[in-house]
């Protein structure tokens, strides 16, 4: 029997991947989704895939909140959800290959380290893999850096001290990745062609368009939202004759970027799908996809080959906040070692 544990559309998809990839059968799906949000999965999902599929909603990210109703609900969420991995581990006592979404997350921790398995494959998560395979390199938890806050460093420490999550980094672990990471002695690469996403594809008529592929650089302090603005008027500029439609990413929320989009005539999409499928539905296709720091290109450029033409933007090293600048080269490197496929543009 083999565990999917999801938490995102985008690992949705990679879990298909990896299934079709290594051949697995007796396969069971876990989502676990972000609060009253289980739709996200409605479009995606499709039951004959699977032997069985769970889904529990994610506890609440604040602990420390001065409305006691919720607060009493977050720590009812994480005892219902230990409750749950030990009726797995109890049912099923070993799972041939566990096969784990962001391995970021505490959850995904616990699960990892809860349950018996032959092997746990991470399944790729666009920029998250690149921090994860950081972080197993210097052998650290997201939660240890200052990229968490006091108080959520203090939510992991009460789910550790009162719920017993289980939060060490795993042994060795095989990276299911499209991209070019850095790994430990013991970890493997298992590359994701994308091969079975690519058998749906079937050829659009094209337009002037130019798909630009949003990112929440602002909202995670990556770069400040003046120089966000300045970055977005060189794109602008450089495509003078083209429509741009700015394809909004889910982490992205500031109303100030919305505005400063729509003052400058650039068209916000917000897909209900992972760019990767959302392209795929489309009657017509743009004839440029681009952006700044998203793994999304490389992906769609595997998926899609050169029916695009791919343009990334890369924003100066100095721009980038300091705690995440190892971060950005590392995923810089990806394009820079297949520069047939990207056309690399410095912003000035």
């Amino acid at each position: 029997m083999n565990l999917y544990i999801v938490m995102t559309p985008l690992q949705y998809i990679n879990a298909i991947e990896a299934m079709n990839f290594y051949g697995l059968k007796n396969n069971i799906l876990l989502v676990i989704y972000p609060i009253n949000r289980k739709n996200i999965f409605d479009n995606i999902i499709e039951v004959k895939y699977w032997d069985k599929i769970l889904f529990f909603e994610r506890e609440e990210e604040s602990l420390l909140n001065r409305n006691i109703t919720k607060y009493f609900k977050w720590l009812n969420r994480c005892k219902e959800f230990i409750k749950l991995v030990d009726e797995l581990d109890s049912t099923y006592k070993y799972f041939d290959k566990l096969l784990i979404g962001n391995y970021i997350y505490e959850t995904m921790l616990h699960i990892g380290n809860r349950l018996n398995s032959g092997e746990i494959i991470l399944l790729d998560d666009g920029n998250a893999t690149i921090d994860i395979a950081n972080f197993r390199i210097k052998g650290i938890q997201i939660f240890q850096t200052k990229r968490y806050s006091i108080k959520s460093k203090f939510r992991v420490y009460i789910k550790k001290l009162f719920f017993n999550y289980l939060t060490e980094g795993f042994l060795k672990v095989t990276y299911f990745t499209i991209y070019d990471i850095p790994i430990l002695n013991d970890d493997k690469i298992n590359k994701n062609p994308y091969k079975y996403i690519k058998s749906f594809y079937t050829a659009k008529k094209q337009k002037d368009i130019v798909f630009f592929l949003g990112g929440s650089l602002v909202e995670n302090n990556i770069v400040k939202i003046e120089n966000y603005f300045r970055f977005l008027l060189f794109v602008r500029q450089y495509f003078t004759n083209y429509q741009i439609e700015y394809i909004k990413h889910p982490g992205e929320h500031l109303i100030e970027i919305e505005k400063f989009l729509k003052m400058n005539e650039i068209i916000i999409v917000k897909p209900d799908l992972p760019f990767e499928l959302y392209l795929m539905k489309l009657d017509k296709h743009p004839k440029i996809i681009s952006g700044f720091l998203s793994t999304a290109l490389i992906n769609v450029s595997e998926i899609y080959g050169s029916i695009f033409k791919y343009i990334l933007f890369e924003i100066p090293d100095g721009l980038i906040a300091f705690n995440r600048r190892v971060w950005a080269k590392n995923i810089y490197n990806n394009f820079h070692k297949d520069k047939n496929k990207f056309d690399l543009i410095k912003i000035e």
